[in-house]
């Protein structure tokens, strides 16, 4: 890995060996590998790079949405950049660095096409794919931005020094950025910032790092529980390697103009010398809109307010006696000092200002060192992009100089060692440097996504990995033609073309069948005289989590069951309650005796210790408790749900009769009465819970890694009770443990937050689509998540597939739009004649359910 060649020692014709000591100059040392170049000496497992008295983090920075905002609200945001600028002390250096990564159409492609697999659905995979390659010619889809801030501290005092010093600043960076982006800042440890330092030496194509040093990783538990990986540093001393070879390049070597790092990979670096005096903020974003390899970093070096009033005192003598020297000529010259050069007058001018800012203002000073690295495949690539990167800033009166002599203390700080070398900087004021603002629009771009629309204001493609997310339920939330099926079929199909995972969808108006009819689907339809039999009372045991307490939950599901039956909204008291409890209590005792045996003892060939639902008890036995319990209440009930127990609606009487596995199963309540909708919606759920106890019961046994993603539609009839939202609340807790992901779907968000179950779920939640809403809906999520109300205006009267996608991290305008010459979107859109039919269908559904209640009375 070499560096450059060792010049051969030249005779000293001079001075020889009588040269005093002090005029020999200290011989030069030549870095002979490209691990030498590197300019840091360590990292520590959480990320932190020492460089002999600097220390240096690096952040992710999320992005906001300052192009979106009213101009007053983009000044509250200059102001809060400039108190971000502000609140560290003069040891701490800030950097804004932004990297922008080229993609290839082919990149991609290779990112998000979905692979054929021969099961008779490819067909579905074409045009999925044939929609992707439309998308990435409408949108800027081939650059991409990275942003991060770095915080370097100067001290003599040690690491455990400069760690103590990292606490408060960690704080006070989230603290400031917060009120910007509204999300903070991400630290970066060792494995994701050598990560980053390795993609820029060795360019995008290279092997990842995560897959290419895994071996060199160590695995255990965050605070959480969540499964974490760290630098294994002893393993890497072991074995003789040093973190710098992880990240270096083949060889890091001088040419003329460039540092080369491998055959076809070259880097250039520019600085920008000076800066008009005022420069608009968006001069950042426009002049790294260039869809090629960039790393552009600008830091700010704090300076000490003595220091900074003897300077800026200095520069305005300095140039007030440029002036006067000037005058005189001028004067002894015979013309007038009118015609003095007019940058020398604007120099005295904005000495003065500079003066009076920092003197009677009291702003901050900060030498600022700003470096573009240019990175390309030759000399004849980068010239063509210096040419373009040239040509923008021009249009900000802005010339970026070719660091002569500094091409490596360039190359170093583009890889983010934390130490610019680069002795090229500006005077600026922390007013200043608003002009130099990171922050643009909001992009959500998973390599590993899959399509959620298009950015409404980039046209950029949305896509996202929910599955990987953090906390992956989500709600859906749409008014009546707004597009919530649409969007809800959008990520369903991708998911089954892609990967092993199975989709449940509780469906009362039989909107998804279409979706199961192309893909091999399975539709329950529910009805009163169904030959498909749920029973509620199934029960899972959960052995393998010492937390569950099954009965106590099947209690309180039975509460939310027989209140579903009731109606309008009615409540269980605490003497029916108790009743139901005490029912449900005995009509478990065999059951619980004979799993519990079983799980002790083991089982038989073809039984199952988990759940059994030949021998659990049915809505039957329920009844038959309730009427032996001997008291008023428990009468009470079993009288109020005779009907659904032993009566003309036992529907759900029976034991489970399902059988089979499909990756797509969709429960249709069309074809019950409206009156059982909620009560049919809470025994599916049920059901769907039993499935979801047995897919982690197998992914622990084979380690499958799938997942069961549940879509309840009509989400809002699991708020009309206490007891119902409880229920359905502890579920979605629950299921990602287990291996599950829920996505409830309903009209209004108001429908949620007007309860404390529904508010307490928003919590609970990490991916939000909001299309059309009511303005209290509107208001409420303002006031929730501080949405502008430029962003709010996507959910208001907009067309369908108009609307907001929220991750808990970015809030992005969405325009879900599929071309109407594509298969998918005519599986996906809904037939206006298929709701003339579902009304039908209703409608004779609640005529027979109300005529047997008449011949009942």
């Amino acid at each position: 890995m070499a560096f450059m060649k060792k010049a051969p020692a030249k005779k000293n014709t001079k001075g020889g060996e009588n040269t005093p000591a002090k005029a020999r100059k200290k011989p030069m040392k030549i870095a002979r590998t490209a691990q030498e170049i590197i300019d840091f000496d360590y990292i520590t497992e959480d990320g932190i790079i020492i460089s002999g008295n600097y220390y240096s983090k690096l952040y992710k920075l999320i992005d906001s949405n300052f192009v979106t905002e009213p101009e007053d609200k983009q000044v509250d945001y200059l102001v809060n950049y400039t108190k971000l600028m502000n609140r560290f002390p003069d040891n701490v250096d800030i950097s804004v660095i932004i990297i922008n990564e080229r993609n290839t159409k082919e990149d991609i492609t290779a990112a998000y096409h979905l692979k054929e697999a021969g099961d008779g659905l490819d067909e579905y995979r074409t045009d999925y794919n044939h929609i992707i390659d439309k998308k990435i010619e409408e949108g800027h889809n081939e650059i991409s931005k990275e942003k991060y801030i770095m915080l370097t501290i100067r001290t003599a005092n040690g690491l455990s020094q400069a760690e103590m010093e990292f606490n408060s600043a960690d704080v006070s960076l989230q603290e400031a950025v917060k009120t910007i982006n509204k999300v903070g800042v991400k630290q970066l440890d060792a494995i994701d910032r050598l990560a980053v330092m390795q993609k820029i030496l060795r360019g995008s194509d290279c092997v990842p790092f995560h897959k290419e040093y895994e071996r060199y990783f160590a695995k255990h538990k965050d605070d959480e529980g969540n499964e974490k990986l760290s630098l294994d540093l002893p393993a890497l001393r072991k074995s003789g390697v040093s973190v710098k070879d992880l990240i270096a390049p083949q060889v890091i070597a001088k040419t003329r103009q460039c540092i080369q790092l491998d055959d076809e990979r070259y880097c250039k670096s520019y600085a920008y010398a000076n800066l008009p005096q005022q420069l608009d903020t968006s001069f950042l974003t426009n002049v790294t809109n260039l869809p090629y390899e960039m790393v552009t970093v600008i830091q700010f070096k704090p300076v000490p307010r003595k220091k900074a009033l003897q300077l800026v005192k200095m520069q305005n003598t300095s140039v007030k006696a440029d002036v006067i020297k000037a005058s005189q000529q001028a004067y002894k010259s015979g013309y007038s000092t009118d015609l003095i050069n007019e940058d020398l007058i604007q120099a005295r001018e904005d000495a003065g200002k500079l003066r009076h800012d920092v003197v009677n203002e009291g702003k901050k000073l900060f030498f600022a060192t700003m470096v573009v690295s240019i990175f390309g495949k030759d000399d004849e690539e980068i010239k063509n992009i210096t040419a373009q990167y040239t040509a923008k800033c021009a249009d900000y009166s802005v010339t970026p100089s070719y660091l002569i002599g500094q091409q490596v203390a360039g190359l170093n700080t583009a890889i983010l060692c934390g130490n610019s070398k680069v002795i090229i900087d500006r005077m600026l004021t922390s007013d200043n440097a608003c002009a130099l603002f990171p922050f643009n629009i909001q992009e959500l771009t998973d390599k590993k996504g899959h399509f959620y629309g298009s950015n409404a204001i980039s046209k950029n493609m949305v896509m996202y990995d929910r599955k990987r997310s953090r906390l992956a339920n989500g709600l859906i939330f749409g008014q009546s033609g707004s597009g919530k099926s649409f969007i809800t079929k959008g990520e369903i199909i991708p998911n089954l073309l892609d990967g092993n995972d199975d989709m449940i969808i509780l469906d009362p108006e039989n909107e998804y069948h279409v979706v199961a009819e192309h893909f091999g689907g399975r539709t329950i339809d529910l009805e009163l005289k169904s030959q498909y039999h749920i029973n509620p009372c199934d029960m899972a045991m959960e052995w393998d989590d010492p937390k569950a307490t099954p009965l106590a939950e099947k209690c309180d599901y039975m509460v939310g069951l027989v209140e579903s039956i009731l109606g309008k909204g009615r409540e269980c008291n605490i003497y029916e309650t108790n009743a139901i409890h005490r029912a449900c209590t005995r009509m478990y005792e065999d059951y619980i005796e004979e799993m519990t045996r079983r799980h002790r003892d083991g089982c038989e060939e073809g039984q199952s210790d988990e759940l059994d639902t030949e021998i659990c008890p049915t809505l039957v036995e329920f009844y038959n408790e309730l009427m032996a319990d001997g008291t008023q209440e428990g009468t009470k009930v079993a009288l109020a749900v005779e009907q659904y127990c032993i009566g003309n609606y036992n529907v759900f009487a029976h034991h489970t009769n399902i059988e089979g596995h499909s990756r797509l199963t969709i429960y249709n309540l069309l074809y019950l009465p409206e009156k059982m909708t909620e009560m049919a919606m809470k025994v599916c759920l049920s059901n769907i819970w039993t499935k979801i106890v047995k897919n982690r019961e197998e992914n622990e046994k084979y380690h499958t890694g799938k997942a069961i993603w549940v879509y309840l539609d009509e989400f809002h009839h699991f708020f009309k009770t206490e007891s119902s939202a409880s229920t359905v609340m502890a579920y979605y807790k629950r299921v990602r443990k287990y291996g599950g992901i829920m996505t409830g779907i309903t009209q209004d968000v108001a429908d949620l937050l007007s309860t404390r179950q529904g508010t307490a779920m928003f919590n609970n939640t990490g991916f939000f689509i909001f299309l059309n809403q009511s303005p209290i809906g509107r208001q409420q999520l303002q006031n929730l998540y501080g949405i502008s109300d430029a962003l709010i205006d996507y959910i208001k009267d907009k067309p369908s597939g108009t609307g907001l996608i929220y991750n808990n991290s970015v809030i992005i305008p969405i325009d879900y739009k599929l071309p109407t010459d594509s298969e998918l979107y005519h599986i996906m859109s809904t037939n206006p004649n298929d709701e003339a039919r579902k009304t039908a269908i209703k409608r004779k559904a609640n005529e027979e359910f109300d005529g047997e209640k008449e011949d009942e009375e």
